[in-house]
């Protein structure tokens, strides 16, 4: 389970934001530059292109793209996936966010079936995966799992749920939504904790005044 005062205590953040959005209010009210900007958007801004280029470096990735919304990432990377796989069985969490919380909108919107996993208690297994009798196109882990009381996957088993994907040639998609508070609650550093994935989501609502996610694929596979 989360250490929640470890998260608390995380100042990796700083390394990319201030703690207070005020500040940077007030500077773009007070600039010329963004007063006369048609639309107070990161994208027109270039803050976007400064964000995607310091998560790579940050997180040693190859690639990096931004997005608006958390699950605009999540929708899109699940289906790009399943379309590359060729196979559109998803194996979640069954207390996993994007389909408890969104009534099972990426199911009625995208060609993706959910296989749902584990417990409302626990995360899933790399022996929940071989029970499954068929192999999915995506493994999917939410670090960690919030309607699940924040219960996080220990590192060793994220290790084994990332080598029985590539065993399998199986994508595995990390929902990192919380990705500072679980990279210091696992004291793990971002590019090891992170290059188990095929691809992972990091939010950056929950972590600082910017409200945007990037999707972040830290080898060539995707």
């Amino acid at each position: 389970m989360v250490v929640r005062e470890k998260m608390l205590e995380c100042t990796m953040c700083c390394m990319l934001f201030p703690r207070s959005s005020r500040p940077i209010c007030s500077r773009n009210w007070r600039s010329q530059n963004m007063r006369n900007c048609p639309a107070m958007c990161m994208a027109q801004v270039g803050a976007s292109e400064v964000l995607v280029e310091r998560m790579k470096t940050l997180f040693g990735s190859t690639g990096a793209r931004f997005c608006v919304k958390g699950m605009i990432a999540q929708m899109a990377a699940l289906r790009a996936a399943v379309e590359r796989q060729g196979n559109n069985l998803v194996a979640i969490h069954r207390m996993t966010h994007f389909d408890l919380d969104e009534m099972e909108a990426v199911e009625i919107l995208h060609p993706i079936q959910f296989r749902r996993l584990g417990n409302v208690y626990q995360p899933f297994t790399v022996k929940d995966l071989e029970n499954m009798g068929e192999i999915p196109g995506v493994v999917s882990v939410e670090l960690p799992i919030r309607r699940a009381g924040y219960k996080l996957t220990p590192f060793e088993e994220l290790e084994k749920i990332s080598a029985w994907c590539r065993d399998h040639e199986v994508h595995f998609h990390i929902d990192g939504a919380r990705v500072f508070g679980v990279a210091e609650a696992m004291a793990k550093a971002f590019p090891k904790l992170w290059h188990c994935a095929t691809v992972f989501i990091a939010a950056f609502i929950k972590n600082s005044p910017i409200l945007a996610d990037v999707v972040c694929w830290p080898t060539k596979r995707f």
